[in-house]
């Protein structure tokens, strides 16, 4: 199955603006995360906190809806499925 995904603002500089990664039936969104940040650390830290959940402030749509972060282990993704991931997001 192929994922696309998206990021924006300074994930961009780490994970690319946009990709795709082949991933297997029944991948959820945080086994594509964790194929997104490979072994990285610098990368996981980015996503994930010390036990492995993703950060509170990382936004995750999955086909422009959005995935509360505590969803991600149970969200499974199909083929031509997108993924867009935000970073903390600040304005004044």
């Amino acid at each position: 199955m192929k994922i696309h995904y998206q990021t924006y603002a300074r994930f961009v500089e780490f994970f690319g603006k946009e990709g795709d990664i082949e991933v297997i039936p029944g991948t959820t969104v945080q086994g594509f995360l964790e194929l997104l940040t490979g072994e990285d650390e610098k990368k996981q830290s980015l996503l994930f906190d010390e036990n492995g959940t993703v950060r509170r402030y990382v936004i995750i749509l999955k086909n422009k809806d959005r995935i509360l972060n505590e969803e991600t282990d149970s969200t499974d993704l199909q083929d031509g499925d997108e993924l867009i991931i935000y970073p903390p997001v600040s304005g004044g």
